[in-house]
């Protein structure tokens, strides 16, 4: 192993430490993969991520895929007032190539793919330090580590996957998760908008996980997941 590779190494171990000492002190926290079926409609859209809000927990973090919303302040406002409400944390993709990361004193859109770098990709929402990425990240391992090694409690990758890159991504969302060491919750859409359908297969996988076992295309619109606990999803509507 080269000395860059063990120093690579040394820092996610440190931050491993961090983290799952964080984590003893602050308890779970529930991830909720909103796995939406997305439309042309934009507030046929929209209305299904209110609804998704209304029926998650209060306190959790909710993870949309990526373009979901169009980015109209009416949009955003929407989203807001719900977060704002129910006490959540959420990170929704903005159509072309950003994330919104809200919750009741964050608004900011972090931008993500295309000539962009780990640089402002960790952002605190509720206490959780979450690293953002886009699906198209995940073959970009030295991007991946760098967000990492920024210190984040939670990996997030929002995609809009498409079925043909299906089980490329299945195998990279585990392969990030086991060589950065952390939780790693990669939600992917449903359905079809702009004449593009998407794969689904939504998961949170745990650094633990040498397998996907249950691997599927999930077509529940909600999947729940303790960060902290094993990978097992429970889907909850």
């Amino acid at each position: 192993m080269s000395a860059v590779l063990a120093g690579r190494a040394a820092l996610l171990d440190a931050h491993r430490e961090t983290t799952d000492r964080r984590a003893e002190a602050a308890g779970d926290r529930l991830v909720v993969l909103a796995q939406l079926t997305v439309h042309d409609d934009e507030r046929r859209t929209l209305r299904a991520v209110l609804r998704a809000l209304r029926t998650v927990r209060r306190g959790a973090l909710v993870v949309f895929p990526a373009r979901v919303l169009r980015g109209a302040p009416a949009e955003r406002a929407a989203v807001a007032e719900l977060v704002r409400e129910r006490s959540l944390a959420v990170v929704i993709g903005v159509a072309p190539s950003a994330l919104w990361c809200v919750d009741a004193h964050v608004r900011r859109d972090v931008p993500v793919g295309a000539g962009t770098d780990a640089g402002g990709r960790v952002v605190t929402l509720a206490s959780l330090r979450v690293g953002l990425l886009c699906g198209a990240e995940l073959r970009r391992p030295a991007l991946v580590h760098g967000v990492v090694e920024r210190g984040c409690d939670v990996l997030v990758t929002c995609a809009a996957d498409e079925p043909r890159v299906a089980a490329a991504q299945r195998a990279l969302v585990l392969a990030r998760a086991l060589d950065c060491r952390v939780p790693h919750a990669y939600v992917n859409a449903v359905g079809r908008r702009d004449g593009v359908r998407f794969a689904g297969g939504s998961r949170l996988v745990r650094p633990g996980d040498e397998a996907l076992p249950g691997w599927r295309a999930a077509r529940a619109p909600l999947i729940s997941g303790r960060w902290l606990s094993p990978s097992t999803q429970e889907q909850i509507a």
